[in-house]
Formats: structure tokens, C-alpha cells, sequence
């Protein structure tokens, strides 16, 4: 089914005011009319042909630059605003050496989905080129299909049934209607004093769905909890691929008591507090794989919360995704613990930039656990930290606001293997007593950056207490 926009030609224009622009998101809680202005900063162009850049918020040095690009694009020239000295095309992996030519760049994108731009040593503005989903659209005149055209989509919310498919056109931006006394409320007053409406796209006890497409959801015009974005409950043979979601006010796509989950090519850009990006809750058997997050909250983390007849977290695998983590954590285990979370591999990754520091627990790679739960199985492997502000890898069990059991937890056979390590990075082990020790925390093969050689973890060890 088609489904024409509000506005079939969607241009946000420029910024009106660019200094004002250039602190949204610094507050990580104020919602804004629109997430998306034509960029100041950047023009690409994707094998000569012209391509829109957007600019969006986010917390530190913004805006963050974006841009879809077709399918098949080979060549980049991006054009920057102002002279470029120097430039890096991250992650480092893809072995990309762009050509520089006074404000221009060039270089060929390879079989890249997922490439950041920075230029001059900062990482103030950087530019993302993200290509288009690569999996085949649905047929339009299919019923079960929802197919979101190119424009401007004003929605309400969109509940899911078993075997729908919902694509993004190319083009298609959906904007949230602002909640009113019509909408069911989830919680009137939440730990933050505020009201959570009903999600923006959700499913419950369903099978057999599908979110694709190259289309962005902008969420920035909401208040400050107002609605999660996309959410799963008890739902199984879920796929998500391709999509682009910017300004989350909330948790930006969580999993509750789910299974069998596939999440590919999804690219999120947020600055607010608590919009997490993938949360698996409860969820078994899950493949999330090439996505690019950059929010205000956790990146990639599994929980047990109890919300669903579906208990513990496990067999879960993460690869070569990129995050640059804003606030908290990039990969791992976060918080809500309730139940075990085990088998579950974080693999070929990148931790762009880490800047996170307002807190002990926070980290690039994490098992921190507040509840009562086992945490275990759990490996690290091949992730490249670029940089860190705070530690590069947490281990702790915790009580804190976050706690519902009264017991702690117990934390054992992590495994870090073949880590490159920033500079000066420092790890942090706590259990919480004599019988709540972590235990059996292994260490293999990890480097520096700067450095060839491995190195001894004992001797980047920042805090080690209740550790056997």
C-alpha cells in the first residue's frame, strides 16, 4: 500500500541561525521543531552527482553531518566548507587514504556501508556517508506492505502486524504528531516526571516483520520522553535494515522478550538522555550487524528486565558495527540485570571517539549489572578503541537508582581478545563483595595503538577490587 506524503517535496532548508544550531544538543534533553537543516559545512557528491547533506544535533562539537548515498556509489568528492589540511576516513579498517585538493576530498568508498570524515585533527562537524539499504524493496501493491514514499510523513504512530513490512522510500522522512489527550498513555509520570505516550512504531506479540528502507525517522520535535521510537514486545522473526532515525527522545529501538531478531545498516544519530540505540531485553538469538550509532545514551547493550514472559538475554552477536559513544557506553552489558545474560559476542567493531566521563561506570566496552543476575560468557573481540575519556573497559557489579533486586549479581568468564587500545586508556574492575567477586576476566592479545607489541593489562589497571 502507498502512502503519499504531507509534503511531497521536503527541502529543511539552512540553518537560520548558525551559531544557536551549533549548541543544539548540548542540552541533552530539549526537544526542537526540526532535526534535520540543509548542512552549512559540507556538499558530496556521489560519482559527480550531487547528493543533500543534513545536518543534526548531537552532544559534543556538532553538528553531526550525514548523507545517503545510492545504491552502487563508487566515487566521493566531498566538498567542506573551509580548507582542508588533513583528513581521516574512519573507521581505520577500511584502509581508505583520500585524495586532498584545497576544500576537497576524494576517495572511493569501497565496499564501505558506514564512513566518517574528519578533518583538520578535530571532531568538530564530521561528515558520514551512509549508503542506501541494499536489500531488495517490497512490492508497493502488496497489502502487507506500508510504503512510505518519498516527502514528509506526518504520523501519529504505526502499530505492526504479523508478516507487515514497513519501507522507507528514499526520501521519505517520518515526523511524529505531537501527543494530545487522544493518545494512550504509558506512564503518567516517570522516574524523570514525565508522561510516555504510546511508541511511535510498535509491535506486540507479532511474527514476521519488517522495517526497511533508506528513509529517516526524526523524533527531535518531541518532548523529552515523550515516545520510544521503534519497539519490539514479545515479538519474533523481527528485521530492521537500512533506516536512518535522528533526535530520539527516548529509547530509540529496544527489543522486550523477543526472538530470533535481525538489525542491518541502521544508522542513529541523537543527543538526548535515555535514547538508548539497540537495547536487547530479554531477547534470544539476535544478529545485529553493520550500524552506525551515535547517541545520548548507551550504543549497543543487552538487560534482563522482566517485562515480558520471556526471561535472560543470550546468544546474542554484534559485528562490525561503529559507534562513537557521546555519554555512557559504547558495547556490552548495561544496568538492568535481572535475569542471565550470556552468550553473547561483541566482534570486529570500532569506538570512534569516547567521551563519556561523568561517571565511573561509563566506558567504551562494559559489563556493569546493578540487579541480582549471572553475567557471563560474554566476549570482546578484534574492537578497535580510537579514543577515550573515561575508562576503555568497565567491569563492576553495582546497587544503584537503576537496582530492583536487593541481592547484587555475579559477573564471570569475560573475555577480551585482540583489543587495540588508545593511548593512556585505563581499565576498571570492581565486584561488589567477598561473594559477589568478578571472576575468570581474561585479557588476550590487546595492543596499543602506537604500538605493535602486546601489552600486559595488569599495568593499565585503574581500580581492582573484589577481582579473582
Amino acid at each position: 500500500m502507498r502512502i503519499s506524503p504531507a509534503e511531497a517535496i521536503f527541502d529543511p532548508g539552512y540553518a537560520d541561525n548558525l551559531s544557536e544550531y551549533l549548541t543544539r544538543g548540548v542540552n541533552p534533553h530539549d526537544p526542537f521543531p526540526c532535526g534535520l537543516v540543509r548542512s552549512s559545512y559540507w556538499r558530496v557528491y556521489a560519482d559527480e552527482k550531487e547528493v543533500i547533506v543534513y545536518d543534526t544535533p548531537v552532544t559534543h562539537a556538532g553538528p553531526h553531518c550525514f548523507t545517503m548515498l545510492p545504491k552502487g556509489t563508487k566515487r566521493i568528492r566531498a566538498v567542506h566548507h573551509s580548507v582542508i589540511r588533513k583528513a581521516v576516513v574512519l573507521p581505520e579498517r577500511a584502509e581508505i587514504i583520500p585524495i586532498i585538493k584545497n576544500k576537497e576530498i576524494i576517495f572511493d568508498m569501497g565496499d564501505a556501508c558506514n564512513l566518517l570524515v574528519e578533518t583538520n585533527g578535530t571532531s568538530g562537524r564530521p561528515l558520514s556517508l551512509f549508503t542506501e539499504d541494499y536489500t531488495p524493496a517490497p512490492d508497493p501493491e502488496d497489502e502487507n506492505v506500508l510504503w512510505f514514499e518519498p516527502g514528509l510523513h506526518r504520523i501519529r504512530n504505526i502499530e505492526l502486524k504479523s508478516n507487515q513490512t514497513l519501507y522507507l522510500s528514499p526520501g521519505a522522512i517520518l515526523v511524529p504528531e505531537q501527543p494530545d489527550e487522544s493518545d494512550l498513555i504509558l506512564d503518567a509520570n516517570d522516574w524523570a516526571g514525565k508522561v510516555c505516550y504510546q511508541d511511535f512504531i510498535f509491535a506486540k506479540d507479532q511474527k514476521n516483520i519488517k522495517i526497511c528502507g533508506s528513509g529517516i525517522i526524526d523524533m527531535t520535535a518531541l518532548d523529552w520522553h515523550a515516545r520510544r521510537t521503534i519497539v519490539f514486545t514479545s515479538c519474533e522473526k523481527v528485521e530492521v535494515t537500512g533506516i536512518v532515525t535522528i533526535g530520539a527522545c527516548s529509547w530509540t529501538m529496544p527489543f522486550f522478550g523477543c526472538k530470533n531478531v535481525y538489525v542491518d545498516c541502521v544508522r542513529m544519530l541523537a543527543y538526548r538522555e535515555n535514547s538508548d540505540g539497540i537495547d536487547l531485553v530479554d531477547t534470544h538469538i539476535a544478529l545485529i550487524e553493520n550500524c552506525f550509532i551515535r547517541t545520548g545514551d548507551d550504543a549497543i547493550c543487552l538487560k534482563s528486565m522482566s517485562q515480558t514472559p520471556r526471561i535472560e538475554t543470550h546468544d546474542i552477536l554484534v559485528r562490525n558495527c561503529c559507534v562513537w559513544n557521546d555519554k555512557v557506553r559504547a558495547f556490552g552489558i548495561a544496568g538492568e540485570t535481572r535475569h542471565n545474560v550470556y552468550h553473547a559476542v561483541f566482534e570486529h567493531c570500532d569506538v570512534i571517539h569516547s567521551f563519556a566521563d561523568w561517571t565511573t561506570e561509563v566506558c567504551a566496552l562494559g559489563v556493569y549489572i546493578c540487579d541480582a543476575a549471572e553475567v557471563y560468557d560474554i566476549t570482546f573481540r578484534d574492537i578497535v578503541i580510537r579514543q577515550e575519556s573515561n575508562h576503555a573497559v568497565c567491569c563492576c557489579i553495582v546497587k544503584d537508582k537503576w537496582s530492583t533486586d536487593t541481592g547484587a549479581g555475579q559477573i564471570y568468564d569475560i573475555r577480551f581478545e585482540n583489543i587495540t587500545f588508545p593511548e593512556d586508556f585505563t581499565v576498571y574492575l570492581s565486584g561488589y563483595d567477598d561473594n559477589h567477586k568478578l571472576r575468570n576476566i581474561c585479557f588476550e592479545n590487546c595492543k596499543v595503538s602506537s604500538k605493535e607489541t602486546q601489552i600486559e593489562i595488569e599495568g593499565f589497571v585503574d581500580t581492582c577490587s573484589y577481582v579473582t
